[in-house]
């Protein structure tokens, strides 16, 4: 797996992310996972036809298999907008224009067990943070707060953890940071995080698996408060900028996640 690493997972590039590569300085962190990323090429279309046009190589495992996922998860991407959309007093297409090359990333991380890594009792295994750009759509592990340990995702709402416990057949939707700006603070991001089970506990010797979309808009799209999220009692909060700009920002300052050092 180590032939598919291409350095740390967000250069720009797919492939293997190492266990150790989110313990080096630029990572910031120190999160015990490993993941492998397939990022979506830069053309319009959907399919996984596309996703298969990168040109990149990927493990025998992964080839194919991987790229329809990719595809088929966009497609939930896509119905998620028009629900958005609708939701929020608009035409069903209204993000259609945002997303013709959307900067699509698929994540699939591997949470090794903890006993071998001699980590802190209680050390997360992720991080307290919130997502930077759209939905992200993921792939829970059903083993989450299952027996031998209860430990697993966890949304904070009003200052209290609240576990996310896997409902069979389902995906858990989470909102990104650009929607505040999008929606001018009517929807806010999740902050989330994944726990850990004590070492003691049996699933403490276990791996966790997970897979996410993280799906943003086309990466020059100017991004501006929606009309129909303004109005006199609700003025605008933010000033108009490109996706790429909010994300530079959104990784400059770590948004949600500095609350929680």
């Amino acid at each position: 797996k180590y032939r598919f690493n291409h350095g740390p997972q967000m250069t720009g590039k797919s492939g293997y992310s190492p266990l150790r590569d989110s313990r080096a300085p630029e990572a910031g962190h120190s999160d015990p996972v490993e993941g492998y990323t397939f990022i979506r090429p830069q053309k319009t279309g959907r399919g996984t036809s596309l996703w298969m046009d990168s040109g990149e190589r990927h493990p025998e495992e992964l080839q194919g298999i991987g790229q329809r996922y990719c595809a088929e998860v966009e497609k939930v991407m896509d119905a998620l907008h028009q629900m958005s959309a609708l939701a929020l007093g608009l035409e069903e297409d209204f993000f259609e224009k945002f997303y013709t090359k959307p900067a699509s990333v698929v994540v699939m991380s591997h949470y090794p067990p903890l006993t071998p890594l001699k980590l802190p009792d209680g050390k997360p295994r992720y991080r307290a943070h919130s997502d930077y750009s759209g939905f992200t759509v993921l792939l829970q592990d059903e083993s989450d707060f299952g027996p031998g340990g209860g430990a697993g995702l966890e949304i904070d709402i009003a200052g209290h953890w609240v576990p996310v416990k896997p409902q069979k057949g389902t995906l858990v939707v989470n909102i990104g940071d650009l929607f505040e700006l999008w929606t001018n603070d009517r929807w806010r991001s999740t902050p989330h995080r994944v726990t850990s089970p004590q070492l003691r506990d049996r699933a403490a010797a276990q791996s966790r698996f997970t897979t996410m979309l993280f799906s943003g808009p086309n990466l020059d799209a100017t991004i501006a408060p929606i009309h129909t999220c303004v109005d006199d009692k609700h003025p605008s909060r933010y000033s108009s900028m490109t996706a790429a700009q909010h994300l530079a920002a959104m990784w400059k300052t770590k948004s949600k996640e500095a609350r929680y050092k």
